[in-house]
């Protein structure tokens, strides 16, 4: 495994930053963007075949904001199409693929239940990418409008195919306004009211987990500069973040 790589992405390096010194070697940084969107346009192809869509933060952030991400996200409709596109990367190009890094069933709050598994490829040029192929039936985000982005065919879209709800998506992105939906602050709401059933509180039950997952990912928005809205952040970073703190003392510090 490349430990060194993750090391780096753990640091704040993403898509971009992370191949700057390889990139760096043989072209001018006004490249370096033309050449990573060159090799996701080829990644996004190679998923097609295999119903795979990219979305979330490499789709919000790298195509429409151009600005880095963390990794590449792909939703796939089964387990059995993620992994035969991960085996034509490896047996029908030259890209190298290290898929011993994560993999297996797993319930996040903006996801839900879903396959996961998370692989490094190393490009010919070198370039590195973290690749995360989520094997879901239906669309596996339903938490801001802003992550209803797919890219397909090179174009960016919106998982409706409905055009104003794509312009709605481009404008929020735009203005740096996360907007949650409101299935989302409910479920966030439930899973606080959770905190009073005496069983259910520690640093290791289901609850406080999924809560403290979504407060460090919404604290890592707050610090990109994006606008939560006053209700969410008020129920995440008033009601979430003292209890959890408590319950997990290093939480936070990193």
């Amino acid at each position: 495994m490349d430990k060194t790589f993750f090391a780096s992405t753990n640091n704040n390096t993403w898509v971009i930053k992370s191949n700057n010194r390889v990139l760096a070697d043989k072209h001018d940084s006004s490249e370096f963007r033309t050449i990573i969107k060159r090799h996701l346009l080829r990644i996004s192809d190679y998923a097609k075949e295999f119903t795979g869509l990219l979305f979330g933060g490499i789709v919000r952030d790298f195509f429409v904001s151009e600005t880095d991400a963390k990794d590449v996200d792909i939703w796939f409709t089964s387990e059995e199409q993620s992994l035969l596109f991960i085996d034509k990367l490896k047996t029908q190009t030259n890209i190298k693929v290290n898929d011993s890094y994560k993999y297996g069933k797993e319930v996040e709050p903006s996801y839900g239940s879903f396959i996961r598994k998370q692989v490094i490829i190393t490009m010919e040029d070198e370039c590195k990418f973290i690749i995360d192929c989520i094997a879901s039936k239906s669309f596996p985000v339903n938490d801001f409008y802003v992550n209803d982005l797919i890219l397909i065919n090179g174009k960016v879209s919106h998982i409706s195919q409905d055009v104003v709800q794509l312009n709605l998506c481009l404008s929020l992105i735009k203005s740096k306004h996360m907007t949650p939906k409101d299935e989302f602050i409910q479920k966030i709401k439930s899973d606080i009211n959770g905190y009073h059933d005496p069983r259910l509180l520690g640093p290791y039950t289901r609850v406080s987990g999924t809560l403290g997952g979504t407060y460090y990912r919404l604290a890592k928005f707050k610090s990109l500069g994006w606008n939560l809205g006053q209700l969410h952040e008020n129920i995440i970073f008033t009601n979430v973040q003292p209890f959890y703190s408590v319950h997990n003392p290093s939480f936070g510090n990193n």
